[in-house]
């Protein structure tokens, strides 16, 4: 899923989703507009930020699907950053251990990229 028309663009144009790339909006990109006393202004964006989902819970995904899910993370933003040099930004959305915990998939994307020279903050 891609929550953005950027990303959607970015991902489908290095053929990374295929027929399941799904385009879901995310109202939080929209809430800057609607409570605009809560944020400072930006003056330049730079890097790609990318927050992982650990959905082995939900989908029941094998550890070679996961690694694969991983890897394919990893690659687009290897990719991303090989082209734009900017860094890469990973954040850990949800962090419930023993319910719902996105930190491991989070550090496992962070490793791999470390692992690849990559410069990744988490």
């Amino acid at each position: 899923m891609a929550r953005d028309q950027q990303s959607l663009d970015y991902v489908g144009s290095n053929h990374l989703g295929g027929e399941n790339l799904h385009f879901v909006p995310d109202i939080v990109l929209g809430i800057r507009r609607f409570l605009p006393k809560y944020f400072y202004e930006i003056t330049s964006k730079s890097g790609l930020g990318i927050a992982p989902v650990d959905c082995t819970f939900a989908l029941g995904m094998s550890n070679q699907e996961k690694e694969i899910f991983v890897s394919t993370l990893a690659d687009a933003a290897s990719n991303y950053h090989s082209r734009t040099g900017e860094p890469i930004r990973i954040f850990v959305q949800v962090s419930l251990p023993g319910h719902d915990d996105d930190a491991p998939v989070a550090k496992a994307v962070a490793k791999l990229l470390h692992t690849r020279g990559y410069p990744t903050k988490l």
